[in-house]
């Protein structure tokens, strides 16, 4: 249609020309005029079909930039859900060793837990034992209540029937009203299918009428379709002016096209980035799970060292035991000869120390007594969290019974061994004064003789730091000189170092002078003198 308006004109002016040539060939002014018109028509024929042509490239250029778009972005989204996946499985390989500490740790509270359990179902055979007794006793009350109450029960018996009946007429009563209020609600539900069924028929009506009116509405969008057609018509007229605005469309096109390049170029960098990003993150998950790996194995070489460690510890232990019953042997031994009369001057028992009878500087047991005030210094573990936090949690044990600090100036807390690892200190007052402190000091320890075998122990929440056990007496050398506590015959060992000093001394001394002998570290060239015991 279009071609038609533009070649009839140009056909019109050819005729024209030719007329004018052959009948008035010597009008040679019209004849200019005429061929500059036919040039004119043809010029803007050619020009509207270049302008279509370009219109047609660019909008092939802007459909083959967009697919481009699309791959890059289509290509962006799929590196960034590569990312995404590695990152959950490395994320999900983390959890998974998290999980598998939580189980090792779980297992550890376990084993505790069955150890109270034990403690726990003991004393609970010592209270069904002590319940037995009682519902025996209780017994035969319970029997003589039993006949009393058959007595109560017959009277409440008569009773319950007289209520049972008086229930049973009430009950009749409301069956008989229940059956009215039925009649009413079957009478209310007929009204309504009545009203219902009217209803229906209203609505009916009704939609006959908007089903009128959808075909008179249907008839006047005929007739606007219609009129329509008849102006699409009268718009093919515009084809010329329609060609210019293509071209301009053409223009817009191109500066669209660039626009979705630059946009484009926007994502694809956007989307390294975020690739980038997912690759660090998942690089720093790696390493983190590298380092959990490594922090898990640590653990358990950690926690293999500590059961052979516990091992050795327990044979300690049962070495000590043996040797602390040796020493209550000899101490019953002793008060037995005590108890029996004089010995024989003779014995080798009565002969004095040498160093007794030439100077007697060196007091008897008598004269310095059992109580003692140990001066602590320990030396911080390397095993589970005092990797980091190199401190302790120090209490004192001597043979069954153990001594938690309560400062520099108030008496040691004396308990039995299974309460200090019990879980009201363990998992509540823990080593008291000394909490978090590698020195520390115990006041009026009883040594109960005159040597005693003390054991430092660092308290945890599950295994115990338990150290070297050495036998160890009252230190006759500890002294007050200028204001300063010294003692000559400290004990010592590979993790720990004490002085033994006699309470009546350390009461002289003072918290604060006991305090300052502390924090000089017990002077270790002195506290080694006595050796390991």
């Amino acid at each position: 249609m279009r071609g038609g308006h533009l070649m009839t004109p140009l056909l019109a002016a050819q005729l024209a020309v030719m007329v004018l040539l052959t009948s008035q060939p010597a009008a040679a002014a019209e004849d200019a005029s005429a061929h500059a018109i036919a040039e004119k028509f043809a010029r803007s024929t050619n020009d509207a079909k270049t302008a279509t042509a370009k219109a047609d490239d660019a909008k092939k250029r802007t459909e083959a930039e967009r697919l481009k778009a699309v791959k890059k972005a289509a290509e962006a989204k799929r590196k960034t859900e590569d990312a995404k996946r590695k990152a959950e499985t490395a994320r999900a390989r983390a959890e998974l060793m998290k999980a598998d500490e939580a189980e090792m740790l779980a297992r550890a509270h376990e084993e505790a837990n069955q150890r109270e359990e034990e403690q726990r179902r003991a004393l609970a055979e010592l209270e069904i034992a002590e319940a037995e007794r009682i519902a025996a006793e209780n017994k035969a009350l319970v029997e003589k209540e039993a006949r009393e109450a058959g007595l109560v029960a017959e009277a409440e018996r008569t009773s319950r029937e007289t209520t049972a009946r008086e229930a049973a007429e009430r009950d009749r009563l409301e069956a008989e009203r229940s059956a009215a209020a039925t009649r009413a609600a079957d009478d209310a539900r007929k009204a309504s299918q009545a009203k219902a069924a009217d209803a229906r028929a209203r609505s009916e009506t009704e939609a006959a009428r908007k089903m009128q009116a959808a075909r008179a509405e249907a008839e006047q969008m005929a007739r606007e379709a219609r009129k329509a057609e008849a102006a699409h018509d009268a718009r093919q007229a515009e084809d010329r002016r329609l060609a210019d605005e293509l071209a301009k469309e053409a223009r817009i096109a191109e500066e669209q096209r660039a626009a979705s390049e630059r946009q484009a170029a926007d994502h694809l960098l956007k989307a390294e980035a975020a690739a980038r990003e997912a690759l660090e993150r998942e690089a720093e998950q790696q390493a983190r799970a590298r380092a959990e790996a490594e922090y898990a194995a640590s653990e358990r070489a950690a926690r293999e060292a500590d059961q052979q460690r516990l091992i050795l510890e327990a044979e300690r232990e049962a070495e000590a035991i043996r040797l602390t019953e040796k020493i209550r042997k000899a101490r019953d031994l002793r008060e037995a000869r005590k108890s029996a009369g004089p010995e024989d001057l003779t014995s080798a028992i009565n002969i004095p120390d040498a160093t007794t009878m030439t100077q007697g500087r060196q007091p008897t047991i008598e004269q310095v007594g059992t109580r003692v005030t140990v001066l602590l210094m320990m030396v911080a573990g390397d095993r589970g969290i005092r990797r980091w936090n190199k401190s302790a949690d120090p209490v004192l044990c001597l043979e069954d019974v153990c001594y938690v600090s309560q400062g520099p100036d108030t008496a040691a807390k004396r308990m039995p061994r299974s309460t200090a690892f019990g879980p009201g200190i363990a998992l509540g007052s823990r080593a008291g004064a000394c909490n978090n402190a590698l020195g520390c000091v115990f006041r009026d320890v009883d040594l109960e003789g005159a040597k005693a075998l003390l054991q430092p122990i660092d308290l945890r929440i599950v295994r115990h730091d338990r150290r070297e056990a050495s036998e160890v007496r009252a230190d006759e050398t500890c002294a007050i000189a200028g204001g300063k506590l010294s003692c000559r015959a400290g004990v010592s060992s590979a993790t720990w170092r004490a002085w033994i000093v006699p309470e009546a001394v350390a009461a002289r001394a003072g918290a604060t002078t006991l305090e300052a002998a502390l924090s000089t570290g017990l002077n270790a060239s002195e506290a080694s003198i006595r050796g390991d015991r």
